[in-house]
């Protein structure tokens, strides 16, 4: 959620501040080691009980953090191996600083809130291992309720306020579960828009994308007539029927070609069928198909009567 919002803004002030210490010769998988270390020291704190100086030394690791990306594209260098060391090193940061939480929480006899703490670390893992699974496998799984970022804030705040430890423990473990779900559902809705495209796209004949091959017209539209099928079944569906209309019958019977007419010629063919005076009325008569233009009817002549 703090990633969506303030993104931006962050960009802003950490873009200067990555270039300067650039010039100055920091490498940015530096920053992320020593964001590490830092957290390293944060869970000794607070396994330790030093509440304030854990929430120092847990901002301090943060600050790197947010840091090593800004180096890495100021110098050209940002790369996949980069950004898989940052994200290990985000991993077991969270997983040190929470299961040091967890320690605390048993030393002081609160085992329920110990295990929420735990309970919040697992989610943290979920959630990120739910974006990198939809991220490999071709979908989008960014956002929730309680991201990295907010985790964190979280934390530092939980640890300067010990009354509001345990709430705020039970508050993130609570949106991190959440944030699981949300991210579940994103990648679900997904996939699932995607199999009934290709369920829709197999029924029309394109097997273009099933087989790897691009499609220029996208992946809704036909490869042999180019247009989307709903468009197709619209346009079919709004074509007027076709009216036939039998010699020696009455042009008033088919209205002023506007296809009244087809409603009256249905029933007389209904009355034909079971034995009418129709036969006798207009002998020999012949059907002919009318023709759709411009969204006219091109009717007979009354010649053709």
């Amino acid at each position: 959620m703090f990633d969506a919002q303030f993104r931006v803004g962050l960009d802003r002030v950490t873009k200067p501040l990555g270039a300067r210490l650039a010039n100055w010769g920091v490498r940015p998988d530096f920053l992320t080691l020593t964001g590490l270390v830092f957290a390293a020291f944060a869970a000794v704190a607070i396994g330790a009980g030093d509440l304030l100086f854990g929430a120092c030394l847990t901002l301090l690791a943060g600050l790197p953090d947010l840091l090593d990306g800004a180096v890495a594209r100021s110098l050209g260098t940002d790369s996949k191996r980069g950004q898989f060391f940052d994200s290990v090193a985000d991993r077991i940061s969270d997983a040190m600083l929470f299961g040091a939480l967890g320690w605390h929480l048993l030393q002081v006899d609160k085992p329920v809130a110990a295990l929420a703490a735990v309970g919040s670390m697992a989610a943290g893992l979920i959630v990120s291992y739910e974006r990198a699974k939809a991220e490999a496998l071709g979908y989008r799984a960014k956002g929730g309720l309680m991201e990295r970022g907010e985790r964190v804030v979280g934390l530092i705040v939980a640890l300067l306020l010990p009354v509001l430890l345990v709430a705020l423990v039970w508050v993130i473990f609570v949106l991190s579960l959440l944030t699981v779900l949300q991210r579940f559902v994103m990648v679900w809705r997904q996939s699932t828009h995607e199999m009934s495209s290709e369920a829709g796209l197999g029924a029309t004949g394109d097997t273009s994308r099933r087989n790897g091959e691009p499609n220029v017209f996208g992946s809704l539209l036909t490869k042999s007539q180019g247009r989307s099928p709903w468009r197709e079944r619209r346009r079919r569906s709004e074509r007027p029927p076709v009216i036939r209309r039998a010699k020696g019958v009455p042009r008033s019977w088919y209205g002023a070609g506007e296809g009244r007419g087809a409603h009256l010629w249905l029933g007389a063919r209904r009355k034909d069928e079971r034995g009418s005076t129709l036969a006798e009325a207009a002998p020999g008569r012949q059907r002919r198909r009318s023709r759709w233009d411009g969204g006219r009817f091109d009717w007979p002549d009354s010649s053709d009567t």
